[in-house]
């Protein structure tokens, strides 16, 4: 279309005069000063998105390859990365659940355990998102394609309609719960978001390695904190109308009870993912095999025994669009730190905050990091623009490296909720029409009161007892 080839256009030129009528920065090389360019304009194709996400990334690096401010093996070099591929092969995965009908029955059946009250309804439903974290990268397949549907059904039932005076009685409650369960479920799980392993990519440049198993256990008491509290803050911060929900229970059994019992592919499909997890969990440590070796090997079982089809691994569009935009941006950003960038960027902003102390200063940068999602409208760009830059920064004002990354890291799977455009998830459910612009955004500043003193406070004092600093 003519508006989106204006738009690229216009970006282009852009470029080629910051390119042309910039000067180098004193104490950069050139080399770093240009892709720092190249980068700074994809992420603003990433915002502006005229065309995909894998477009705008392609159109980058390859911009990079025709300067000659990078080699084509240093260009392509993402595409080898281990972590790229491990989220991919988790995409791919997660299609299976979706596939053969396991999340909706997971989700029906904590409902039916759960859900005689609003309360119970909004664990079950954050509980289907956690069970199916580990497999299941797209915040989107869980909190869009199974989650919003029964949480549809729910609010139908009980007479509660967008756009109109019942939408309180408990949409309200239910979609805003999803969307902070949604990122707990990311943040607790290497494997819980796309962007998680792009920033583990990030972290490895600082010398930080982060295994399936080590992003589990610096999660795992503030996600526990967060699974448990965040029901009960949402009630205060929304409450529904309607406190008891016994008709939920009882139409869950009889979803459950047309379904019929476990199928054999349901029940191959969870033999894997439990084997899968398995591996995640004591295969780095006890059998030597990486994280990435253990979900193709996941894949591998779903596909001989019939969970997958091949048809299905290749159909899985979003699977092969992340490998794109993963691979250039991670490719990107680790040159942007290996050239100086980074470490040049990060020592001007480490001067602003250079006569505070370290956690005086980390809390500075981490707030910023954080509130800036206000003008982003998607995750990845927030992340690929900021992430590495924030973390260097933090190391150098004297922040433990182990801490400066998992923070920002749980950070990022929390941002795209601060308003109705941050992140494909957050999004799907304030579209619904249960929430006015104005009430989301006030609703979930102050619900991001709570999810930062969880993943600054509790995750500080959690990592000082585990002695990661």
């Amino acid at each position: 279309p003519a508006r989106s080839l204006l738009a690229m256009g216009g970006i282009f030129l852009a470029a080629c005069l910051l390119w042309a009528l910039v000067p180098v920065p004193v104490g950069l090389k050139p080399q770093a000063w240009h892709l720092f360019i190249i980068f700074l304009m994809t992420i603003v194709g990433l915002i502006a998105q005229p065309f995909p996400l894998s477009v705008i990334a392609l159109t980058g690096i390859t911009g990079a390859m025709l300067t000659g401010v990078l080699s084509p093996p240093q260009a392509l070099s993402g595409f080898s990365s281990p972590v790229m591929w491990m989220i991919v092969v988790a995409i791919l995965i997660s299609r299976a659940i979706i596939i053969s009908g396991l999340g909706e029955r997971i989700a029906y059946t904590f409902i039916a355990l759960l859900g005689r009250n609003s309360i119970g309804v909004a664990y079950g439903l954050g509980l289907t998102d956690l069970l199916l974290a580990p497999a299941t990268p797209s915040a989107m397949a869980r909190g869009g394609a199974i989650v919003l549907p029964i949480i549809s059904s729910v609010a139908e039932a009980y007479g509660s309609e967008p756009r109109g005076p019942t939408a309180g009685r408990i949409g309200k409650y239910l979609m805003l719960t999803e969307a902070h369960m949604n990122s707990a479920s990311g943040a607790i799980f290497l494997t819980g978001m796309a962007a998680n392993p792009l920033m583990v990519g990030f972290a490895q440049k600082f010398g930080v390695q982060i295994s399936w198993m080590s992003w589990f256990g610096y999660a795992l008491v503030p996600g526990i904190l967060a699974v448990l509290l965040t029901p009960l803050v949402v009630y205060l911060i929304a409450p529904p109308e309607i406190k008891r929900t016994p008709e939920a229970s009882a139409n869950a059994r009889a979803h459950l009870r047309a379904m019929g019992p476990l199928t054999t592919h349901e029940a191959l499909v969870a033999g894997v993912i439990v084997l899968l997890i398995g591996l995640w969990t004591v295969g780095d440590f006890f059998l030597h095999i990486s994280s990435t070796v253990s979900a193709i090997v996941g894949l591998l079982c779903l596909l001989f025994v019939g969970g997958l089809k091949w048809a299905d691994i290749t159909g899985e569009r979003s699977a092969w669009d992340t490998l794109i935009w993963f691979a250039c941006l991670l490719t990107m950003a680790g040159f942007l730190n290996s050239l100086g960038f980074i470490p040049w960027f990060s020592g001007i902003i480490s001067g602003w905050v250079g006569g505070l102390s370290w956690p005086v200063a980390f809390l500075v940068l981490a707030l910023v990091y954080f509130y800036a999602h206000y003008f982003f409208a998607s995750l990845t760009s927030h992340v690929a623009a900021m992430y590495a830059a924030f973390v260097g920064t933090a190391i150098a004002a004297g922040v433990p490296p182990i801490l400066a990354v998992m923070t920002l890291a749980f950070l990022s799977n929390y941002f795209s909720t601060v308003t109705h455009y941050g992140g494909a998830a957050p999004t799907l459910l304030f579209a619904q029409g249960f929430f006015g612009t104005g009430e989301w955004w006030v609703k979930n500043f102050a619900m991001s009161i709570f999810n930062l003193s969880i993943w600054i406070g509790v995750t500080a004092v959690w990592l000082r007892l585990l002695g990661a600093w």
